[in-house]
């Protein structure tokens, strides 16, 4: 009996065929191409997932929408639940300004009655002034200065003698005769003046008296409008009568009633 063959081996060595070295660029190209593949395939797995519906799921024998209808329809829902806790509100906020109005109407009212009843109006009548005419400048013995003698036009013709100077005097003498001086005098320039403007004296008001001391204001009034001045009884005076259209002169009751004198019985 023979014996066996002794395998083709060498101790240490493989018998066969040459082994051939791997190629490196086709494995790369290989390497590149899996990896292209393995994109392609995630790029149609998410558009897939992308565009297929959520499968219905079914718990404890329930049949329940697609999430995307579900989400879809509690958007809705939330957005008409906004709108009408929107529109709860607006209401809420008009009826607040509605009574927010009404009690401001009353508390109004309530401040408008009590202002009429704590404060008074004042009297925006005007007073009832006196007509004057003028009647002279004299000269009243011991005193130096003159004094200016008005009288009231109506009974009981009571008269105001108002001390004044003499220069205002002599001009308030020239005025109440038309005399011309070779020069214009104060209250003739101011005449002139005043009618270069436009402007003419309405007025002359005697407004108070205290002690000897009187006060007076000139009425005025053109294309600007109408205006008071506070002036001397005697600088009124000879203005009103120096004026083309002599001004009236007037005076407060209660200047006739502290001062006037009454006349006497002989005149």
């Amino acid at each position: 009996m023979t014996s066996a063959e002794p395998s083709p081996q060498v101790r240490g060595k493989i018998v066969g065929p040459p082994l051939e070295e791997p190629d490196v660029a086709e494995l790369d190209e290989l390497a590149r191409e899996e990896r292209e593949d393995a994109l392609v395939g995630e790029g149609d797995e998410s558009l897939e997932d992308a565009t297929v519906a959520i499968p219905v799921q079914r718990t404890a024998g329930v049949e329940q929408e697609p999430l995307e209808e579900e989400a879809s329809g509690s958007g809705d829902e939330q957005d008409e639940q906004d709108e009408q806790a929107l529109d709860v509100a607006l209401e809420e906020e008009a009826a607040l300004a509605t009574e927010l109005d009404a009690a401001g109407e009353l508390e109004a009212e309530g401040f408008e009655e009590t202002f009429a009843e704590d404060v008074e109006e004042p009297d925006q009548t005007p007073a009832p002034y006196v007509l004057m005419r003028y009647v002279d400048v004299l000269m009243v013995l011991p005193s130096q200065n003159p004094v200016l003698i008005l009288e009231e036009a109506a009974l009981p013709g009571r008269e105001l003698r108002i001390p004044i100077g003499l220069a205002e005097g002599v001009a308030i003498s020239y005025a109440a005769r038309k005399l011309e001086t070779p020069k214009p005098l104060t209250h003739a320039l101011m005449i002139d003046l005043l009618e270069s403007f436009a402007l003419t004296i309405d007025a002359v008001r005697i407004t108070e008296v205290e002690g000897a001391s009187y006060r007076a204001e000139l009425v005025c009034s053109g294309p600007p409008g109408r205006c008071t001045l506070a002036c001397r009884p005697s600088d009124a005076v000879a203005l009103a009568l120096r004026q083309r259209l002599v001004a009236p002169i007037l005076a407060v009751p209660e200047v006739l009633e502290i001062a006037g004198i009454e006349p006497e019985l002989g005149d």
